[in-house]
C-alpha cells in the first residue's frame, strides 16, 4: 500500500506539473518521508512498529492524492498560462480547499484507526 500510495502521488505530479525533476523530488520527498514516519513511531512511547507507521503513511499519502485530484482542472489551467508566459493571482477556490483537507483528514482518520 505505501508503494501505491508514493507511486499514485509522483504519477499525479508528473500529469499535472510534466516537469521530471518536480516528480523526482516529490518521489525522494515520499522515500524519506516514509522512513523518517517509521523512525518516529519508533521513538515514541510506546513504539508503534513499522507495519502501523506504513498504513499511516499510506492512507495519508492517498489522501492528498485524492484531494488534489479534485483540484486538477484549476492547476491545468494554472499550468497552460504558466508555460504561455501569462502571470496573473490564482485563488484557490473554497470548495477545493474544503474537498482537499477533508479528504486528506478522512484518510488520515482512517490510517490512525486502521493503524491501532
Amino acid at each position: 500500500m505505501a508503494a501505491f500510495a508514493t507511486s499514485l502521488i509522483a504519477w499525479e505530479t508528473h500529469a499535472v506539473y510534466r516537469i521530471r525533476k518536480l516528480t523526482a523530488a516529490i518521489i525522494a520527498i515520499s522515500v524519506l518521508a516514509c522512513l523518517g514516519m517509521i523512525a518516529e513511531g519508533r521513538a515514541q512511547d510506546p513504539p508503534h512498529n513499522a507495519r502501523q507507521m506504513l498504513v499511516i503513511y499510506s492512507f495519508t499519502w492517498a489522501g492528498a492524492a485524492i484531494g488534489l485530484f479534485w483540484t486538477r482542472r484549476f492547476w491545468f489551467e494554472w499550468r497552460d498560462d504558466r508555460r504561455k508566459g501569462v502571470r496573473r493571482d490564482y485563488v484557490l477556490p473554497r470548495r477545493y480547499k474544503v474537498a482537499m483537507n477533508s479528504t486528506f483528514v478522512v484518510m488520515l482518520i482512517l490510517g490512525v484507526l486502521l493503524a491501532g
